[in-house]
C-alpha cells in the first residue's frame, strides 16, 4: 500500500466500477501511473467503492477468462492487448453489469509517443458496447504528451479523462473532456508526512535530476549552474545528477539514481528544479510536491502542442521564473533570507492535498452523474 489515507468524510460515490485495460496498457507500465494515482486516491477517499478488474486480477492480465494477445516490441518489451473482439468486449461489459458495476472505465495507453489514441478496431468495440447499452463508458487516455487527442475521435463515451492539460477549444468547450493529472511515477515510493524533514534541516538547497537530451533548455540550465551560479555561490549545497540518454529503467545500470534515492533527495531539498521535458508536466513535479520540496519552474522551453500546460497550477506556492537565467538571483535571495522560503515547503504540501481533492473530486462527480 503506497498511498496515505486522505482524511475527511467519504462522498456520495458507491457501488462498483469495472476497470478494463484496453490497448497497450499494463499495470506495471509507465502509462498506468495517472490512472493508478486516481484509483489509489479513490480507494482511500471512497472506501465504499468496489473496483472490478478486467483483466482480473491485473497482475495476471486474464481478459474475461480468456488470455490476451501478447506481442514483443523491437526493444524487447512485452505489450499485452485486450482483444479487439466485439463479442468478447460485450461479455466483459455484461459481466460488469450483472455484478452491479455502474460504469466501465476503459484505460487506454499507447506504446509510441504521438501515436493515435485509438485505432478503428478499438473504436468499433466501444461503439458496439454503447449501441447495445451494456453499460456507461468512461475512458482514460494516457501518454498523450503531444496533445494530439481530439474529442471527436472517441465519441462513444459519456466522459473522457485525458492526461496532459491543454487549452484547445475542443477540450475546454466539450462538456465531457476532463483533465487527468500525471501524478507520481508508478515506481516512486510512498512519502508520508512523518518522513518530511523541516526545511531548515534539509541538506540541499536544490536538486536537479534529469536527462539532458529530452529538451534543449535542460542543457542551458546545466550551463547556467556551472558558469554563473557556482562561481557566485560556490558553497551552496546542491544535488545534481544528469544522464545523457533517456531510458525507461530507473536504475543505476541505466545511469539513473534509484527511485528510493530520489525520494531521499527530494525530502532533503528545499527546492526542486523542473526544466521542461517533452511536456512541461512531469512526474518530478508531483513527487516534489509530495516531499514538500518547492518546485521551481521557468516559463521557457514550454514550446509544445499543449498550450497553457500549467493552468491548474498557477495558484500553487511554487517558484515561477521567466527564464533560467534568473536562478542565480533566486539562490542569492534564498541565502539572504532562507526563512522566507522554509515556510513555503509546508504550504506546498497543503496545496497539493487540496489539488487532489479538487481534481479527483471532479472526476468522481462525473463518474456518478
Amino acid at each position: 500500500d503506497r498511498v496515505a489515507k486522505v482524511k475527511g468524510p467519504p462522498g456520495s460515490l458507491s457501488g462498483r466500477l469495472q476497470i478494463w485495460f484496453f490497448g497497450q496498457m499494463q499495470p506495471h507500465h509507465t502509462n498506468w501511473a495517472p490512472v493508478a494515482n486516481f484509483l489509489r486516491w479513490l480507494e482511500h477517499r471512497h472506501p465504499q467503492v468496489q473496483l472490478m478488474w478486467c483483466p482480473n486480477p491485473p497482475r495476471e492480465l486474464a481478459t474475461c477468462g480468456r488470455p490476451p494477445k501478447t506481442e514483443k516490441a523491437q526493444d524487447g518489451t512485452l505489450y499485452t492487448f485486450c482483444p479487439n473482439d466485439k463479442l468478447l468486449a460485450a461479455k466483459c461489459a455484461e459481466a460488469g453489469v450483472q455484478a452491479g458495476a455502474r460504469m466501465l472505465l476503459v484505460i487506454k495507453g499507447r506504446a509510441k509517443r504521438g501515436a493515435p489514441p485509438a485505432g478503428q478496431a478499438e473504436l468499433g468495440v466501444l461503439k458496439h458496447i454503447r449501441q447495445h447499452n451494456y453499460t456507461r463508458l468512461a475512458i482514460f487516455l494516457t501518454t498523450d504528451e503531444l496533445c494530439t487527442f481530439h474529442s471527436s475521435k472517441v465519441d462513444a463515451a459519456e466522459v473522457i479523462f485525458t492526461q496532459y492539460y491543454h487549452h484547445r477549444l475542443e477540450h475546454v468547450n466539450s462538456s465531457k473532456i476532463y483533465y487527468l493529472p500525471t501524478g507520481i511515477s508508478y515506481k516512486f515510493p510512498l512519502i508520508t508526512l512523518a518522513e518530511h524533514i523541516p526545511a531548515s534541516a534539509r541538506k540541499y538547497v536544490f536538486n536537479l535530476v534529469c536527462s539532458i537530451v529530452t529538451n534543449k533548455v535542460r542543457q542551458k540550465l546545466k550551463n547556467i549552474i556551472e558558469t554563473k551560479l557556482k562561481p557566485q555561490l560556490p558553497a551552496l549545497p546542491v544535488f545534481e545528477h544528469y544522464v545523457y540518454a533517456w531510458s525507461g529503467n530507473y536504475d543505476n545500470k541505466s545511469g539513473y539514481v534509484s527511485q528510493q534515492r530520489f525520494k531521499e533527495v527530494l525530502l532533503d531539498s528545499v527546492f526542486t528544479l523542473m526544466p521542461s521535458g517533452h511536456n512541461p508536466e512531469c512526474y518530478r513535479m508531483y513527487e516534489s510536491l509530495e516531499a514538500g520540496s518547492i518546485p521551481v519552474v521557468a516559463m521557457e522551453g514550454l514550446e509544445t502542442h499543449c498550450a497553457h500546460p500549467f493552468t491548474h497550477f498557477m495558484d500553487a506556492p511554487m517558484v515561477w521564473l521567466d527564464t533560467w537565467d534568473q536562478l542565480p538571483t533566486l539562490m542569492q535571495n534564498y541565502t539572504r533570507d532562507p526563512g522566507k522560503y522554509w515556510a513555503q515547503t509546508a504550504a506546498v504540501t497543503a496545496w497539493y492535498a487540496r489539488f487532489k481533492e479538487r481534481i479527483y473530486g471532479t472526476i468522481v462527480q462525473r463518474l456518478v452523474m
